[in-house]
This record gives C-alpha cells, sequence and structure tokens, in this order.
C-alpha cells in the first residue's frame, strides 16, 4: 500500500484522519442505501467487499507475514489478525483448529461512526465486515479448498463482542492450528498509517461499487452530499480547538493537513519547487492516492478505474468544500487535478464570495 512518495501521512494526526475515514464510510453508506434499494445492495454488496478482502490480504502476505491459507484456519485468519492489532482491535482466539477457528473482537473499530444510524446501515456494516473476512482468509484458495465466516454475535447491535467463526468447507485435521509467520512487525510509527490505509482500501472499495452500480450523476450527488455533511463536522471539530484559519483558504488547508497531505510550499514537498498561487492550495503528497489507485485497479476496464479514481478524490475536495462553506457560506472549491490521475498535485482553487455592493 506504500510507495512512490504517496503512502504515508506527512503531517496531521493519523487517527484523527481514521475517524474522518469511517465518517465517510458510515454517512455514506446510509445516504447510498437510500438510492440503491437494501434488497440490490445486499445481493451486490458483499461480493465487492469480500474482493478487498483478498487484496488486503494479497498485501500483508507481500509485507507483514509469511502465510499458507490452506494449512488451516488459524493461518487463514493471520492477515486480517495483523489487521487487528494495527487498527487497535483488542481480540482473542476461542476455538484454534485447523478445521475451526472462533476470533472474537472485544470492540467494534465501527461502533462510533455507526452507532447512531438506522438497523440497516448497521447490519450491512457487519455483514460487509464478515465479507472483509470472507475474503481475507480464501484469498488464494479454490472455492472447495476454503472457508466459510459466520458473525454469531454483535456489539453494535448489544451485544458485548463480536464472534467471528472460520469453518473450513473440506475435510482438515482437527489439530491445533497456529499463526503464520510474521516476516516483519510494523514499526510503531508505521501502525497508525497501516490503519489509515486499510479504513482508505474500504471506503474505496465501497466507492467502486457504486460507481458500477449507480448512474455516474447520481454517484457524483451522493458524494458531494455526504462529503459536505462530513466536512461540516471536521469544521465543528477543528474549530472547537482553535486549529481552523477563519480565512476560506486556510481553511482549506488545514483540513488537508490534519489528513497527512503535503503542499507545494513545504520544504520537501514541491518537486519543482513552485508554490500555489494567491487563492490556492497545491497537494503534492496524498496518503490516500497509492490505495485509491490500487484499490481502482481492481477494474478491468480503465476508464471505470478511472471513473473510482475520480469519484474517490471527490469525496476529499467535497469535504474540503463542507468545511470551507462553514468558514465562509457561499465559497466554492475546485479542483482540476489530482495525484491519483497522474497529475504532479492536487490543485485545490477556492473561489470566494464576491463582497456585497
Amino acid at each position: 500500500m506504500h510507495g512512490a512518495g504517496q503512502g504515508e501521512p506527512a503531517g496531521g494526526d493519523a487517527r484523527e484522519a481514521t475517524r474522518t475515514l469511517l465518517e465517510l464510510v458510515a454517512t455514506l453508506m446510509q445516504e447510498s442505501f437510500e438510492r440503491v434499494g437494501e434488497g440490490a445492495v445486499l445481493g451486490t454488496l458483499p461480493a465487492s467487499i469480500e474482493r478487498f478482502g483478498a487484496m488486503n490480504a494479497a498485501y500483508m502476505n507481500r509485507n507483514f507475514v509469511a502465510c499458507n491459507p490452506g494449512a488451516g484456519a488459524v493461518s487463514a485468519l493471520t492477515p486480517m489478525n495483523v489487521v487487528s492489532r494495527v487498527t487497535g482491535t483488542d481480540f482473542e482466539m476461542l476455538e484454534t483448529t485447523q478445521r475451526r477457528a472462533v476470533k472474537r473482537l472485544k470492540q467494534c473499530e465501527f461502533q462510533d461512526a455507526f452507532e447512531g444510524l438506522d438497523d440497516f446501515p448497521r447490519a450491512m456494516i457487519c455483514l460487509l465486515h464478515r465479507a472483509a473476512y470472507q475474503g481475507s482468509v480464501n484469498a488464494g484458495l479454490a472455492p472447495e479448498a476454503g472457508y466459510e465466516v459466520d458473525v454469531r454475535t454483535r456489539i453494535l447491535f448489544g451485544d458485548p463482542h463480536c464472534d467471528f467463526v472460520v469453518r473450513s468447507r473440506g475435510p482438515r485435521p482437527e489439530t491445533a492450528d497456529a499463526e503464520c509467520p510474521v516476516t516483519r512487525e510494523p514499526a510503531p510509527g508505521e501502525r497508525d498509517d497501516l490503519s489509515y490505509a486499510f479504513y482508505t482500501f474500504l471506503l474505496t472499495s465501497f466507492v467502486d461499487y457504486l460507481t458500477n452500480h449507480l448512474p455516474q450523476e447520481t454517484v457524483h450527488d451522493v458524494l458531494r452530499t455526504c462529503a459536505a455533511e462530513v466536512g461540516g463536522k471536521v469544521y465543528t471539530l477543528m474549530e472547537a480547538a482553535g486549529r481552523l484559519p477563519d480565512d476560506p483558504v486556510g481553511a482549506a488547508r488545514a483540513v488537508l493537513e490534519a489528513g497527512g497531505r503535503a503542499f507545494a510550499d513545504d520544504p520537501d514537498g514541491a518537486e519543482d519547487g513552485a508554490g500555489a498561487a494567491e487563492g490556492e492550495v497545491q497537494v503534492t503528497h496524498c496518503p490516500q492516492a497509492l490505495h485509491i489507485r490500487s484499490t481502482a485497479r481492481a477494474n478491468d476496464d480503465p476508464d471505470v478505474a478511472r471513473a473510482v479514481r475520480q469519484n474517490a478524490c471527490r469525496l476529499c475536495k467535497n469535504l474540503v468544500a463542507g468545511a470551507v462553506d462553514r468558514v465562509e457560506p457561499g465559497c466554492r472549491v475546485e479542483r482540476p487535478t489530482a495525484l491519483t490521475l497522474g497529475d504532479a498535485a492536487c490543485l485545490f482553487r477556492v473561489h470566494r464570495t464576491p463582497p456585497e455592493p
């Protein structure tokens, strides 16, 4: 997930940025489920998130563990156990055989963002969490050689824990199994970055789903509405903490910086030494750019992959616009270039409201 100077937050608070990502996931799901329809979502979305789980497992196997998921249920859970550790989600293993493993999550990383939502979005995030596990434990395995994952209890619905049960589809010994060997432990400073990357993959996977299942004008409207709403929440939090300038351009920069972006006028930010013009913020490093591109590449059609990248970046632009509008109502934010599309920078132009005559 890291590479090309675009994988790690350059500044800001990675945990704060992760909370904002989860708010985006929750708000986007609540709004889009009403547009897509509950029946259609149930029939099509889990398979999309299973692909995300498989991609995440492949990444973990390339970088942190040496895993053969076919060795047993606990071995297959290893990549998601690494995710639980880097996201700070406490868990324990209740059963650990090759044929069956039970992983108990003692907390839900989605709870704060989803707790106040309707039953259907809360049920869906539990279903999608299961789908991410299903895709992860079966990464690289033939269907008959894989596993089924069930969620028996759910914190979001009042249970004290979430129990994920992994069962072998085919015959395996009822003997003890253990996690796969770790090839590299994430460094302490890397854990928050990995957590942020994991949720960026999840968010982009959902944007990918919307891009493939809704008319584009509807997708754009959903992204604009939801991101602006979360941008308003970001404004409230940053303004209360005294961290938001009272001019719209400075506010746009502050919001972007809180999300780990670096700028053309930073000492190490500009490749060509050029800064942004007045009324502009030029982002030369985005911690989400590589993850967005990686997720979009799951689409065989390059035009669809490009649309996914564009839509994921619309969330960022519209979130900034939502915060800026709270600073100075009527301001518009334009972003004509994007790192995910191969440009040298994401250029944010803030158009202020003309003064009253």
